[in-house]
């Protein structure tokens, strides 16, 4: 009886054992599926170089939706534009001229402000938006932000 016990003890450490072991290969084998899932080992090197700040245009066109779907009165509305030297304010500021949209440039700050004082509608903002997108496109500007003056 002894004997059969020490067997059934000796037994179920020993499955114990393979359960043990078979879990840890498994972890290991599921941890390194995720590692070349999240690092592959691939050498290739991406070099990803945008022509404009997508963040930048993103922020924009969250900005103006953001405006569109204002109920209060809050005209007139200042757009914000950083720039690194005076020429691609220049150049932003004579893109926006063409456009028939007046911009100030603040040489001192940095920052070319348009001012917006016309309808907040859908097509408004969408025509606002391309031509923005278009004047940045051909200048080194970054869509800072916007303020308006509560009534």
């Amino acid at each position: 009886m002894k004997f059969l016990k020490f067997l059934l003890g000796v037994g179920v450490i020993g499955a114990a054992g393979a359960a043990i072991a078979t879990k840890k290969s498994r972890d290991k084998k599921r941890q390194a599926e995720l590692d070349e899932f999240l690092m592959p080992e691939d050498d290739t090197v991406i070099i990803d170089v945008p022509k404009k700040e997508p963040e930048s245009l993103t922020k924009l066109e969250a900005d103006l939706y953001a405006l569109k779907n204002e109920k209060e009165n809050i005209l007139p509305l200042t757009f914000i534009f950083s720039f690194e030297n005076f020429e691609e304010a220049n150049k932003f500021k004579n893109e926006l001229t063409l456009r028939t949209i007046t911009s100030t440039i603040n040489d001192q700050d940095r920052f070319v402000e348009v001012i917006y004082n016309d309808v907040i509608t859908h097509d408004a903002f969408t025509v606002l938006l391309n031509d923005f997108k278009e004047a940045m496109e051909k200048s080194q500007v970054t869509y800072q932000g916007y303020r308006y003056f509560a009534k």
